[in-house]
């Protein structure tokens, strides 16, 4: 349902940013209103949902008695790190393919560079995929459904904490590019 809801607002910002511009789309740097909206949009599937979705993957492991049988298994605890960690990235990567083709419209609008979105991709997937990490961590210390909970609200405490400033960051960097004050003279 996140994914249909992704969708829907992907679709509505963009169909909403683009109508409201129309008689001067051709003339207008609108890039960076739009790339500002798309990126507060990926923010929140990527830094809230996909660290959930990891805390409860792993506390269900916990959970349903089969973390028993993985430690028995020939697995190490990296592989079961790791593999955990491959399905976050594979939620990002399902993410970004949505709100992709739409940040590839901010570019032809101008205004901003391919390294700035790109920057920005990086930015996106190395605080999802640590905050994934902190998230696994978190449930794999929860023995008990008090832990659970407790480390659940610690991850959504975190999760807050974070999301304001690399958000803020990140549109400051639209507006401003990534070299400051000398991008804005070109």
């Amino acid at each position: 349902w996140t994914f249909g809801l992704l969708v829907i607002v992907v679709l509505s910002w963009s169909l909403l940013c683009i109508l409201g511009t129309i008689p001067n789309i051709y003339y207008a740097s609108d890039g960076r209103v739009l790339l500002s909206g798309y990126l507060i949009i990926l923010v929140v599937p990527a830094f809230i949902i996909i660290p959930q979705s990891a805390f409860r993957s792993m506390s269900s492991e916990l959970d349903d008695g089969t973390f028993e049988t993985l430690s028995l298994s020939m697995l190490k605890p990296r592989h079961i790190l790791f593999g955990k960690l491959n399905v976050a990235s594979l939620q990002l990567i399902i993410y970004m393919s949505v709100v992709a083709p739409c940040i590839a419209l901010t570019y032809l609008l101008r205004g901003i560079t391919l390294e700035l979105i790109l920057f920005d991709f990086l930015v996106v997937t190395l605080t999802t995929l640590s905050l994934s990490v902190v998230a696994i961590a978190l449930a794999a210390f929860s023995r008990s459904r008090v832990l659970q909970v407790l480390f659940s609200v610690v991850l959504i405490g975190l999760q807050l904490i974070v999301i304001y400033p690399v958000t803020r960051t990140l549109i400051a960097l639209t507006f401003s590019g990534l070299s400051g004050s000398a991008s804005a003279g070109n």
